[in-house]
């Protein structure tokens, strides 16, 4: 039970992106909430570092934090089984789960699967705060089985939130996933070269 930190509640670095040996770190049946408490952007709970690969983030409970949840880089992780509910509470235009890897297009492998994310971008200020946000070119990730509830109040299409948003990135498999009163399902932009 990981709660009431500064910055980033749990960082894990292990495996080697460049070789693809697996790091075998797993955060497994945590609660982290009210993290970011000092440095309130950029600061998730749960952050898979640059050049990392092979680890796994599954069965955890986050919530209550003002910015996302958790960043991925790297190649071959994989989010699982996860249920995440009321962060971004202070900023827009981010992902719960976000990654930004469009400069590194080998960092690819990313599955998520079967998590519940719910209550997000609800208040009255709130645009472009998204379940799944792979941005700016991310490429090479597997969006599955996963439920996606009550996300984004404003119906408005130009202050949108979307249950999966892909900005520019290729390779973006989305499958089997459920929508339940989302203000908007799947955002593709127009150059995502993905399928869903």
């Amino acid at each position: 039970h990981v709660h009431h930190v500064g910055e980033t509640a749990v960082a894990l670095s292990g495996g080697s992106s460049a070789t693809l040996a697996p790091g075998g770190s797993v955060v497994e049946g945590c609660q982290v909430h009210d993290y970011a408490q000092y440095t309130r952007v950029y600061k998730p709970a749960i952050s898979l570092n640059y050049l990392s690969c092979g680890n796994r983030l599954t069965g955890n409970h986050i919530h209550h934090a003002p910015h996302l949840a958790i960043v991925v880089y790297g190649n071959d992780q994989v989010i699982e089984s996860n249920e995440i509910h009321d962060v971004l509470l202070e900023f827009t235009d981010m992902g719960v789960i976000y990654g930004n890897s469009g400069a590194r297009p080998l960092e690819r492998g990313i599955v998520i699967r079967g998590n519940y994310f719910h209550q997000l971008g609800l208040e009255a200020f709130s645009h472009g705060q998204n379940g799944v946000y792979p941005d700016n070119g991310s490429m090479g990730w597997l969006v599955e089985g996963n439920v996606f509830a009550r996300i984004g109040g404003v119906r408005d299409p130009a202050t949108f939130s979307a249950g999966v948003n892909i900005n520019s990135g290729a390779h973006i498999l989305t499958r089997s996933n459920v929508f339940l009163d989302c203000s908007m399902t799947l955002k593709l932009s127009r150059h995502a070269g993905s399928t869903t």
